[in-house]
């Protein structure tokens, strides 16, 4: 149970890494599309660099963070059959 912040971190970082490849990728398109400057894609890359220590700081803080809780079969009331 120990390794449950340190899995959820690699989970956290591959899908950073893809969501940032496509972001990239999108990005480029639109600056070329829209006649924005050099300068467009440097910053988004500096967005996503520093988006990196985020998104570990938020995984290791709420680990559970968006996991779906167990249902309490206390809770659940089976309905009368006729």
């Amino acid at each position: 149970m120990t390794d449950l912040p340190i899995r959820r971190i690699i989970w956290v970082l591959l899908a950073y890494a893809l969501g940032a490849w496509l972001v990239l990728q999108f990005g480029g398109a639109i600056r070329r599309l829209l006649l924005l400057p050099p300068l467009f894609e440097t910053l988004l890359n500096g967005a996503l660099v520093l988006g990196v220590p985020l998104a570990i700081a938020v995984a290791w803080r709420y680990p559970q963070l968006g996991e779906q809780p167990a249902p309490d079969p206390d809770s659940e009331r089976a309905e009368p059959r006729p």
